[in-house]
Order: C-alpha cells, then structure tokens, then sequence
C-alpha cells in the first residue's frame, strides 16, 4: 500500500515535487480563468462608461483592466497559493520531524545494542539498563527481574529521576502486563480498570507496563511512570519496547552461555567440577607455582552398595557425598567427580599436615550425616599427596592415588598420607615410569 510507504529524504522530495506541478497546473488555470473574466468585467465596465473613445479612453479601459486582472488574480491565485504553500511547509516541518523521530530512533537502537554487546555479565547488562531508562522518559523507571526460581521479582536496575517510589509486584505472574504478554499502558492510577499494584499508591501517576522475555519465558517488566493523563508519547513507547525486547535478548543470551558453560564443566549427577575442567584448572596452578594438596577419595564397596540396594541408592550415595564434600572444603578448594566412585579434592595453598585435618571432618561429617540423608551407610577412603611431592599434577595425583591403594588395603574408612619421595619428580619422569 502506498501509506505503508517508508519515508525518506528522497521520498519526501518527490512528493514535494509532485505537489507543486499540481499547485502549479491548478493555479496556471485559475490565474487564465482569472485574467478572462477581469478582461470581460474591464471590458463591459468601459462601454457602459464610454471609455473607448480617443487615446485617454482606452489607456483608461487598460487601467481598469490591469486593477481587476490583479484583484483577480489574487482571488483567485494569489491567495490559493499562500495558503498552499503554507500547508506544503507545514507538511515539510512535519515530515522533517517524523524524520528526524525516527532518526533518533535508530541511533538509540543501535547504541542500546553496541552497550548491551559489550556487556559480559547480567550485572553489567542491569547497569546499561538503568543508563538507558533516562534516555527513555523524563519520569520514573524501573526494571523488574525474576530471580532464579522465578517464584520472586525484585528491582534488577532502576534509573529515578524525581524519586518516585517503585513497583510493589512480588513475583512474575501477579504482574498483569507479564500475565498477558502485552504491554499496557494506564492512564490515573485511581481509575476503575487500573493495575492494582498502582491503585496502592499514594499519589497519582501514568504508567507504561512491558513485559521482558527471557529464553522465551516471561520473566520481569519494565516499568515507567509520569504525570496522570500524560502517556508516554509514540517515541517513548516505541523505546521501551525495544528496551523490553533487547533486555530480554542480552540476559537469556548470556544465561545460555552460562548454563552451556556449566554443562561443560560440571558433572550432571553432583553438580561437582568434571575431569576434565579439574585437570586444566590443576594446570593453571602448576603453571603459576601454587601449591596444592590432593585428596584422592573412593567410596568403599560401592558396587555392593549398587547391587545391594539399586543403582538409584548409589546415584543418592554419590550426590550426598559430593554435598558433604562441599560443605566442609574452604573458597577456592575445588571438588571435581574424577570417575566412578571417585572424587578429587583440590586444598588450594595447603600441604599435606594442613589438609589433613580437613580431610578428617569431611570424613567425621559423613559418618554423622549418611542415615539422616536416607543413604545406606558407606564410607570413604582417601589418600592425601601435595604439590611437594612432584612438579605436575599427574605426579601428585599418582601419589595420592597410591596412597588410596594403602587405604584399601588396610581395611579401608580411612586416610592415608602418601610417603614422602627422596626427591621430586617431574612430569617426564612419571610419563617414562
């Protein structure tokens, strides 16, 4: 359709040209029809007058004719085209103005998506969020997000430019632009159909609901508020939507990226750091000369455990280890599930004498914990080895994992403290061996 038409410079300058060979056709006319009829009143006025007679006669019917071809003229041209080209001016200002909306327009779309790109973390996205809202509307503004649950909503960012006070929304659904999936907008918050959550408040307001959508679940809303009976114009709804859009946008892109990133790194059953992401981070510690201990833990007789009461029961067995395990390493200890059974725990900074007594409680809070956690009974033997004992991680693994052998053998539920080398060894030497 040809209202649907984008407007652009161009565009507008066509239109102008064809608007004015119409006016200029249409006057062309009038002015012919003008000077005919100011020659015919002319024309009769000097033969009732007898003007045409001698030279004075005719210069006189020449004066009368050039007064009414003018008072002509300007009736029927003159004015016509004022007025024109006033309403052509007017209409230029006007399109020069959606112009220059729309303009405005994509400069804030694009700037809003070059911040939201740099930002790498939800925190960085919330403070791009409270810049924006002021680019947004004068008055307040306000973005709520679901927390992880999604059972509760809490203020993520806010931009407030008179102090008005925020939303009272507590959790997603009870929000009925959220509700809906549609952005509505409320007039005075003390009219009939207004969102309750407005008709609380003291003082009277406007508002603009959007709802955010993240991953495809609807997740938080962008609130707004102004004056009562003064909505946001066209261009303010038109950037909280697309302040809406990109918020919901950035956030569920960087929580897939987490959730992936975790996918890779963690073990799906306890949650724990996997081989794979243990062994580069036990890397990383060689590389920066940090020293460690390894505690090597098996769960005993666990394929009788598995037999015995079901794989079930020893799925249960391992995640409350690995959630006793947990809670009694310090920040910056990792635990990763190595295999099986088996678990890997890293004491950052430690020797063997200091982890050791935190090996002892990880065993003492097992012991008191596995029946009241529905667990058929099992305990655990550990050998501990620390990065004094060889250059790489393989090494003290190797020897940790000797000392476990030790455990096992000696009745197991028990830690063993992997005997100290004579020296050393790299990790070329335990690859040869």
């Amino acid at each position: 359709m040809a209202g649907d038409e984008p407007i652009t410079p161009a565009t507008q300058r066509v239109r102008a040209i064809d608007a004015s060979m119409r006016t200029l056709a249409i006057e062309s006319l009038r002015a012919i029809i003008g000077i005919l009829i100011a020659f015919s009143i002319s024309w009769w006025i000097s033969g009732a007058l007898h003007l045409r007679n001698g030279f004075g006669g005719y210069a006189g019917t020449a004066a009368l004719f050039v007064v009414a071809a003018l008072v002509a003229l300007t009736l029927t041209s003159g004015l016509p085209i004022h007025h024109a080209l006033a309403a052509q001016r007017s209409e230029i200002l006007r399109q020069q103005g959606l112009l220059q909306a729309a303009a405005d327009g994509h400069r804030f779309n694009s700037d809003l998506h070059t911040a939201l790109e740099m930002a790498e973390h939800e925190p960085d996205v919330l403070q791009v969020i409270g810049r924006a809202l002021d680019l947004v509307s004068d008055g307040p503004g306000e973005l709520l997000l679901a927390d992880a649950s999604r059972a509760h909503i809490h203020q993520g960012a806010a931009s407030v430019t008179n102090g008005g006070p925020g939303c009272g929304v507590s959790t997603p659904w009870s929000c009925p632009a959220v509700r809906r999936g549609q952005i509505l907008e409320f007039a005075d918050s003390h009219a009939l159909a207004t969102c309750p959550h407005l008709q609380v408040r003291k003082e009277e307001v406007s508002a603009l609901c959007v709802p955010v959508t993240i991953l495809g679940t609807p997740s938080g809303v962008l609130h707004l508020t102004g004056p009562p009976d003064e909505p946001l114009d066209a261009e303010q709804r038109a950037r909280a939507e697309v302040l809406a859009i990109q918020t919901g946008a950035r956030l569920g892109l960087l929580r897939a990226l987490v959730t992936s990133e975790i996918a890779a790194t963690t073990d799906s059953l306890t949650g724990q750091l996997n081989r794979r992401s243990l062994e580069e981070a036990l890397r990383r510690l060689d590389n920066e000369q940090i020293p460690y201990a390894v505690a090597f833990a098996d769960l005993d007789n666990f394929k009788v455990l598995n037999d015995t009461h079901g794989h079930a029961a020893g799925d249960r067995a391992l995640r409350h280890f690995s959630t006793v395990t947990g809670a009694t390493v310090r920040t910056g200890d990792m635990v990763s599930r190595f295999g099986g059974e088996e678990f890997l725990l890293v004491y950052v900074g430690c020797d063997v004498t200091e982890a050791a007594p935190i090996v002892h409680r990880l065993r003492a809070a097992l012991a008191e914990s596995v029946v009241a956690a529905g667990v058929p009974p099992f305990t655990v033997s550990i050998g501990l080895a620390d990065s004094t004992y060889a250059t790489a991680a393989a090494g003290i693994i190797a020897y940790a994992d000797t000392a476990l052998m030790t455990a096992k053998r000696e009745g197991r539920d028990r830690l063993i403290i992997a005997a100290k080398p004579e020296q050393v060894v790299d990790a070329a030497s335990w690859a040869a061996g």
